[in-house]
């Protein structure tokens, strides 16, 4: 159903589609949507957890969408649905405010602690120096990887920052160093559309639907089973839906991010950084609309490697 006819569904009919449906992650947007849809309709939250299983989830969706809903931490089946996923990791902990870290091409990184306090405190510098790397969120801190040392060669080694102790740890290394790998245009002499899925199963590439625009400096992320081309020169904010082999063009950023980083914060897309300026702003995929976050980045930048969400745990219960 789509958003904008999500305040037409009464509350027994959407009860009606979240028992009958199998997917736990579409059930909890369901949910989400149907709350935001009309005043009144929030303090339902917690009677309607009921029909929803955590457990049926996909982590990564427990960690980005689940685990960031606001209305979660006044309700008491959500408080249970939180203590149950942490003991499902040998823990009883509960969760801080979500912290956000961000790094640049060059190796300079920086960790927001609390939303609330907008302020970065610069990372403690690795004793590895490399640029070009990748990164991803991991529970509790980040995971960087690959990349070019300070000599220009590829390297292949993995790290990791554990933010409650603030400590970087060393990891197995990949099997082989990774070099430039284009899936989402990029540039070869000049900048393309193209876009190739590989299938781990096979080993195969195959090449799927060009996007509608070219995103030159652009950022991808992966939600709920599409994926999302936002920012770069071009102000482009594309999703591309792999089932069905097509790019709906959404709403465009205000401001452009050439070379900006991107992640999925509270069910939402959130863009950090151009060449050019310090703004964050956020995409609202039920309103298809932009807004722009009061924090900036740390510094300029000649681009922003990665941004990641995390958690850090801490106090027993």
């Amino acid at each position: 159903m789509e958003t904008k006819e999500m305040h037409l569904l009464q509350e027994i009919d959407l009860i009606e589609v979240l028992e009958a449906n199998a997917s736990q992650e579409e059930n909890f947007l369901f949910i989400q949507k149907w709350t935001r849809s009309a005043d009144g309709r929030t303090n339902r939250f917690d009677d309607l957890m009921q029909y929803f299983s955590l457990s049926k989830c996909n982590k990564d969706f427990v960690w980005s969408t689940v685990l960031e809903e606001k209305q979660l931490k006044f309700s008491t089946r959500g408080k249970k649905l939180i203590q149950q996923f942490m003991q499902s990791y040998g823990s009883a902990n509960l969760l801080k405010q979500p912290s956000l870290a961000v790094g640049d091409e060059d190796g300079e990184m920086w960790l927001c602690t609390d939303l609330n306090t907008l302020q970065w405190q610069p990372l403690q510098q690795p004793s590895f120096q490399i640029k070009y790397y990748s990164a991803c969120a991991s529970p509790g801190g980040f995971v960087v990887s690959g990349g070019r040392s300070q000599n220009g060669f590829n390297q292949r080694e993995c790290y990791s920052y554990d933010a409650k102790n603030g400590q970087w740890n060393t990891l197995p290394p990949m099997p082989t160093a990774r070099d430039n790998l284009f899936v989402l245009g990029g540039c070869n002499d000049e900048w393309v559309a193209d876009v190739h899925e590989f299938d781990l199963t096979q080993q195969t590439w195959r090449q799927r639907f060009p996007m509608p625009d070219i995103c030159k400096g652009g950022a991808a992320v992966c939600f709920n089973d599409h994926v999302y081309v936002v920012g770069g020169r071009n102000r482009s904010c594309m999703r591309f839906n792999p089932r069905t082999n097509t790019w709906p063009s959404l709403q465009r950023p205000p401001s452009r991010h050439n070379y900006g980083s991107s992640l999925v914060l509270n069910g939402n897309i959130v863009v950090f950084g151009d060449l050019n300026h310090e703004s964050i702003e956020e995409y609202s995929l039920p309103t298809d609309s932009w807004s722009k976050w009061t924090l900036k980045m740390p510094q300029k930048s000649k681009g922003w490697a990665f941004a990641s969400r995390h958690y850090i745990v801490e106090g027993c219960v």
